[in-house]
């Protein structure tokens, strides 16, 4: 006997999995975007010292 297919559950399983999907890459995006601007906040402020470091070098 041959199991028959709702399709609208198979369309509705295939929408929500592709959902989840959009949101993880979604996040995995941010988080990685959030990294990177964290990493060139901390080298911005690296440079700001350094840069204070020799101004007062100068006085």
């Amino acid at each position: 006997m041959s199991e028959k297919i709702d399709i609208s559950h198979a369309v509705a399983f295939a929408e929500a999995t592709a959902e989840s999907d959009f949101w993880r890459k979604r996040a995995l995006i941010n988080a990685a975007l959030r990294d990177k601007a964290e990493q060139q906040i901390a080298d911005m402020q690296k440079e700001i010292a350094k840069l204070k470091g020799n101004k007062n070098d100068n006085k």
